[in-house]
Formats: structure tokens, sequence, C-alpha cells
């Protein structure tokens, strides 16, 4: 099913998606950094089931027992418990990040290429030296994963783990916009 051929001296691989039978190159659309292998279905065609599997009596059925009953609800407050417990530092909660993380990169339409040993959580934040701790999602010491170029990605070299206080006041902002405002700020509070 796989083909190799040379384009340009470098190797390139195809592979035909089980679903729609098409040819693509292997790219991001079939590798799942998850697992480390490429799936045998494109990225459009996996979607495409999902959909169809939430909209089928399966699907629906599976909301109403799950989801409607409120199970959800108490797992997920279950599972909070048990991070909360465990810390920042634990397996579990660095999964838990993980798997948030790759939710917004894939409703973002953003790049996800994180693996579970690249969500590295420091016990200070770097940009404002608070101590990193569990708290609610909104609470200035929760940790957060900033990109540190909006306009790219949650790749390795692009996500670092700050404070949700640190990630607000950053939100967007470019680096000439920061440099904007604390030197706005330094001349109006007159200590320039």
């Amino acid at each position: 099913a796989r083909e190799r051929e040379r384009v340009g001296g470098l190797m390139s691989e195809t592979r035909k998606c089980k679903t729609c039978g098409e040819e693509k190159e292997l790219s991001k659309k079939f590798f799942r950094p998850d697992l480390k292998r490429y799936r045998w279905e494109c990225i459009e065609c996996q979607n495409k089931k999902s959909l169809e599997y939430a909209r089928s009596d399966k699907g629906q059925k599976w909301q109403r027992q799950y989801v409607d009953s409120g199970k959800r609800k108490e797992v997920e407050a279950a599972t909070r418990a048990a991070i909360k417990e465990e810390g920042i530092h634990s397996e579990r909660f660095r999964k838990y990040k993980l798997a948030q993380i790759r939710s917004n990169a894939k409703n973002n339409g953003r790049d996800f290429e994180l693996t579970l040993k690249d969500i590295v959580i420091p016990d200070t934040c770097p940009v404002l030296g608070i101590e990193i701790k569990l708290g609610p999602k909104t609470d200035n010491n929760s940790p957060t994963a900033d990109r540190l170029d909006n306009n790219k990605g949650y790749t390795k070299e692009n996500v670092r783990f700050i404070s949700w206080r640190a990630n607000t006041l950053k939100k967007d902002a470019t680096f000439e916009e920061i440099e904007g405002i604390y030197n706005w700020m330094k001349k109006e509070l007159g200590k320039e």
C-alpha cells in the first residue's frame, strides 16, 4: 500500500487512504503523534467517520447514556480530585494537559506535535516568578501552555508552561506590543 519515490533526490512516501482510496503524501494528515506512527486513513476521513458516529443511533445512545446522564461529570470530578491529590507533576495531570492542548489545537486548526514527555511544568512561573500550583482553571497560579509565537501551532519548540496570570498578560501580544506597553508605563509612571 505504500510507495517510495524519489523527489528532488529525497525519499518521499505516499500512502493510499484505506477509506477514500486517494494516494496522499505521508504527512501530518496521517501521523498520530500520541502513538508515534502513521494511521491508515487520512485525517479528513477520520474526522468524517467521527462525525458520522456522533450522528448515528449508536453515537446518540452513548450521548444519552454517558454525557446526558451526568456520568461524564462524575468521571471528570473524580479525575480532577485525583489530579489535585497527585499534583502538577503526575502523569495523570500531564496526560490531562496533553489532551486539553490537543483538543484546543484541533478546534482552532493549529498544528499539534507534542508528546507526553514534552509536558514539563515548572514549580515556578518563569515569567512572573510565582509558584505554579493547581487551583481553579482561571487561578493566577494555574499552569497553562503558552505558544511563544501565536502564529505557530503547538510544537515542542513553540510551547512553554507558564502561570495563567502570565499567559493572560501576554495573550496574543507581539514582542513589539509588550515592549511598547512597558516603555509607555515606564514613562507615565516616571521610572525612566
